[in-house]
């Protein structure tokens, strides 16, 4: 589509992982283990599924697990509600937009 000769530069898809690390901790005997999606809450994102998975562990272990979702959407209302309807509002907890800071921490 481009004309012979046009220069075409490619900027790698990167992450600074240093920066995202977390300081190694040991969890206390009985936290839940917790997780952590950063997305835009759009069907394609597929947030439901996300939800799906989490109400299936907290089925079996209900303190096992905590999920933090960070970001906004068309779905994020619906998703409030299905994670109240669905009894996870303990273990789902919907952030809003974040910084790239205030997701670090």
């Amino acid at each position: 589509m481009l004309r012979a000769g046009t220069e075409v530069s490619v900027v790698g898809n990167a992450v600074d992982v240093d920066w995202w690390r977390a300081v190694p901790r040991h969890p206390r005997s009985g936290s839940p283990v917790t997780m952590v999606s950063v997305m835009r809450l759009a069907g394609r994102k597929r947030p439901f599924a996300l939800l799906d998975a989490v109400e299936r562990v907290v089925a079996e272990s209900p303190e096992a697990v905590r999920l933090v979702i960070v970001g906004e959407g068309p779905l994020e209302a619906r998703l409030r509600a299905e994670i109240l309807g669905r009894g996870l509002g303990h273990a789902v907890v919907l952030t809003g937009r974040q910084t790239r800071g205030q997701i670090r921490t």
